[in-house]
């Protein structure tokens, strides 16, 4: 995301007083603390298109976990940190919700979507941020 302390991912103590970067990319954004708190998934278009990405908790040894030609974003921990569920277009261009592992392996879809998740992903790219304001969640 961007903002007034600048562009990326950041964190902050509960009084705003520290203000960290966890990421220096305004392509990042959406992002998620694993329950152990110790890893981050977050979604970033820094390689063209949007892909879900995986970092320790302070941002280092970012890395892709979802990474085709479609759009993956809007990653969520599973209650127990075993997976991650996020939306993505790869089944023929039509929208889904799937799920993985936080190594990235195991991925399979769990459900259909009707539309794209902000109605714009799929016909303007630029429009399309609008995406990552919204969020999956769990439900046990």
């Amino acid at each position: 995301g961007w903002g007034a302390t600048g562009s990326g991912i950041k964190t902050a103590t509960t009084n705003l007083n520290d203000i960290q970067s966890v990421t220096n990319s305004n392509d990042d954004t959406a992002p998620m603390l694993s329950p152990a708190g110790d890893r981050i998934v977050f979604m970033s278009r820094r390689q063209g298109n949007w892909d879900v990405f995986i970092a320790n908790a302070d941002g280092s040894e970012a890395q892709p976990l979802a990474e085709t030609e479609f759009e993956e974003g809007l990653p969520t921990w599973s209650p127990d940190g075993r997976a991650i569920a996020f939306v993505t277009n790869r089944d023929g261009g039509e929208w889904g919700v799937w799920a993985m592992t936080p190594d990235g392996n195991d991925q399979q879809k769990l459900f259909d979507m009707e539309g794209s998740p902000d109605g714009f992903v799929g016909a303007s790219r630029d429009a399309s941020r609008g995406w990552a304001e919204e969020r999956i969640s769990w439900k046990n």
